[in-house]
């Protein structure tokens, strides 16, 4: 008997699950409002159809193990998975609502990494130019900006744009996975991200080339801060290495 994985959402974490589903010989459905999202051509089965309610997500993937959320609609997500859920699916879902709620606002963020002693890039006025600035609650690069001069700085502040302005720290980018549950923690390999201005992160590989003694301290901090979420599941952390 073969086991079959939903995938709500067909963007790009959606087609990474159907894709790493498929190499382990898994059945997918992948569930998505958008007629031809990127995941439903990796799917076994595609359905077009908008998921708000837990009667909705049951129909959509009547007969799957369990559905794996792959969306950051925090309205959609909080619907279906979150306290103020009418009713929760009978589809077995993997998904902590309330870490995601903490980890999709990077100031919630910045208060949790200095409660775990995770270092984090200055504000001003500790930090001076070049700053960047970025919403608090977008994820990738969308919105941000490299502030250079007092000038570009004053209008960040004034338009109330940048949610989060801090040091601007150059340098590679490195991920790694943590999985588990509250006092059950496992870190995964740490991955060396390619970044570029068109696609964002283009390319994940591995092994990283980090050295063992930051290598431990990023997995030190990474499941620091799965505990301190509580965490149920999988959540990543990503590095920039810079002076």
């Amino acid at each position: 008997m073969g086991f079959t994985l939903g995938i709500l959402g067909g963007g790009l974490q959606g087609l990474e699950a159907a894709f790493l589903a498929r190499m382990e010989g898994w059945d997918t459905v992948v569930a998505d409002a958008r007629p031809a999202p990127p995941a439903s051509r990796l799917a076994g089965r595609f359905v077009r159809t908008e998921v708000r309610t837990a009667g909705d997500l049951d129909r959509a993937f009547k007969g799957a193990d369990f559905v794996l959320p792959c969306l950051e609609d925090l309205g959609t997500l909080d619907a279906l998975f979150g306290k103020g859920a009418h009713s929760a699916p009978a589809t077995p879902a993997h998904f902590d609502c309330d870490s995601f709620r903490l980890t999709r606002d990077k100031l919630l963020s910045k208060e949790l990494f200095a409660e775990c002693g995770i270092p984090c890039p200055l504000s001003p006025p500790e930090a001076g130019l070049p700053l960047v600035s970025k919403p608090a609650d977008q994820s990738g690069s969308k919105g941000v900006r490299i502030l250079r001069t007092t000038g570009e700085l004053a209008e960040a502040l004034a338009s109330g744009a940048g949610g989060v302005i801090e040091e601007y720290c150059p340098g590679p980018s490195y991920s790694v996975e943590v999985t588990g549950r509250p006092g059950d923690y496992l870190s995964w390999p740490v991955t060396f991200l390619e970044m570029d201005g068109r696609f964002d992160c283009r390319r994940v590989t591995a092994p990283a080339d980090l050295g063992p003694e930051d290598e431990r301290g990023f997995r030190r901090h990474a499941l620091a801060a799965a505990e301190a979420l509580k965490l149920r599941g999988i959540m990543d952390m990503e590095i920039i290495m810079s002076p």
